[in-house]
């Protein structure tokens, strides 16, 4: 078994990268607001242009290309929403996370028991005497 610190020092890295891979969504987010169609096909035009050159038939190269011009304004809209919101929520689990983190390191062992025997016990009928 690992010992407590090393899983606890393994627990704040995952904070920290879960919170930096938040703040990479809300920043995906504002991008992907302002960006637009054009923008997506001259990039995708100049990332694959050398490859299409190459082989016009090339499947990756031509799938991306043909996905930028097919790109509507509502997708664009719904990845936007969901990114600022996905980043939103995990910043404040997060924040959550780092109120309580004395009293979910303690139990943390604990939660994925729990959490599987929650239907089981709720499905049970309460046999007290």
């Amino acid at each position: 078994m690992l010992p407590r610190k090393a899983v606890h020092a393994a627990f704040e890295v995952s904070l920290f990268f879960k919170g930096a891979f938040a703040i990479a969504e809300i920043a995906a987010s504002i991008f992907a607001c302002f960006v637009t169609k054009q923008y997506w096909i001259d990039l995708v035009q100049g990332i694959t242009a050398a490859e299409l050159t190459d082989d016009p038939r090339d499947f990756i190269a031509a799938r991306l290309f043909h996905a930028a011009q097919d790109m509507l304004v509502n997708s664009q809209r719904f990845t936007a929403m969901y990114l600022l919101v996905h980043g939103v929520v995990k910043i404040a689990v997060d924040l959550q996370f780092r109120a309580k983190k004395a009293e979910l390191f303690a139990s943390i062992k604990h939660f994925p028991a729990r959490r599987a025997l929650i239907p089981i016990q709720a499905s049970r009928p309460c046999n007290r005497r």
